[in-house]
């Protein structure tokens, strides 16, 4: 089941992020409060990037894939 990330810290219910991958790990920044979330994505067999490669926006919806553990990320400007 896919479902949208919605950050986690109280009183936020942030659901865009912004995003950074270095070294096989996908930092994610909430961008309404900042808070961090960091995932191993070592296992992928392509890079998300940090801007959207369409409109070049940096803020993005994340989904998670509960069955697969997957990450995917959506433009929030250009989908």
């Amino acid at each position: 089941m896919i479902r949208t990330m919605v950050c986690e810290k109280e009183g936020c219910s942030g659901n865009t992020f912004l995003i950074e991958s270095r070294e096989n790990n996908l930092f994610l920044t909430c961008a309404h409060c900042k808070s961090n979330y960091n995932f191993d994505i070592s296992y992928y067999d392509f890079t998300i990037l940090s801007n959207c490669s369409k409109c070049n926006n940096d803020t993005f919806k994340v989904f998670r894939d509960t069955d697969n553990k997957g990450i995917y990320a959506k433009c929030v400007e250009c989908g």
